[in-house]
C-alpha cells in the first residue's frame, strides 16, 4: 500500500460505545449466570421459608448473606459501563473531531489536543468486530477506530492491510 488511507469521526460516546462491548465481549456470561444465581438462591429461600413453621435468623443469614453478595456482583458488573463512559468522557479529547492516517509505517491519531503516532512494529494484535476494529498496544491497553469513521471502499482497505501488518483475529 503506497497510500494512504484516511478515517475521521467524532470522539464521543456514540463512536466508542462499541469498543467497551467488545473489550468485555468474553466476560458477557456473568451477567446473566449472578442474575440467575440471585433468582435461583431467592425462590430457594421462599421454599425454605414455607416449609419450615419456625426458622432461627441463623439458618436464613447465609442465604441473605448471598443474595446480597449477588446484587452488589450485578451492580459492579453494570458500572463498569457507566465508569466508561465517564472516563471517556473526562479525555482531553472528547467531543473533537479525531482523524487518523494509516501507512507503511503505522498509524497517526489527530486530535486538536493531542497527537500520536503508533508504528506498526509496536502494535501486539488487531481484533476486527462488527462495529470496528481493536488495535492492541503492549501495556494492554488498544486504540478504537470504528467502522464509520471510514468509507465502505477504505474500510475493506484497511481491513486487508492490518491483516497482514498485526497478529490479526475476528469476533462475529
Amino acid at each position: 500500500m503506497n497510500e494512504e488511507i484516511t478515517a475521521s469521526c467524532k470522539w464521543d460516546v456514540v463512536s466508542h460505545l462499541p469498543s467497551f462491548k467488545w473489550a468485555n465481549w468474553g466476560e458477557r456470561w456473568r451477567l446473566p449466570v449472578l442474575v440467575l444465581m440471585a433468582v435461583g438462591i431467592s425462590f430457594y429461600l421462599l421454599w425454605f421459608i414455607a416449609k419450615k413453621d419456625h426458622i432461627a435468623f441463623q439458618d436464613i443469614m447465609p442465604w441473605v448473606l448471598m443474595i446480597c453478595a449477588c446484587g452488589y456482583a450485578s451492580k459492579r458488573i453494570l458500572g463498569f459501563k457507566a465508569e466508561y463512559i465517564r472516563q471517556l468522557k473526562a479525555t482531553p479529547g472528547y467531543g473533537q473531531m479525531a482523524v487518523w492516517t494509516i501507512n507503511e509505517e503505522g498509524y497517526e491519531e489527530r486530535l486538536s489536543s493531542h497527537h500520536a503516532f503508533i508504528a506498526w512494529k509496536d502494535v501486539c494484535e488487531s481484533k476486527v468486530t462488527p462495529d470496528g476494529v481493536m488495535i492492541f498496544l503492549p501495556e494492554g491497553t488498544f486504540n478504537w477506530l470504528p467502522k464509520r469513521a471510514f468509507s465502505e471502499s477504505d474500510y475493506s482497505r484497511f481491513l486487508g492491510f492490518i491483516a497482514s501488518k498485526t497478529k490479526h483475529s475476528k469476533i462475529s
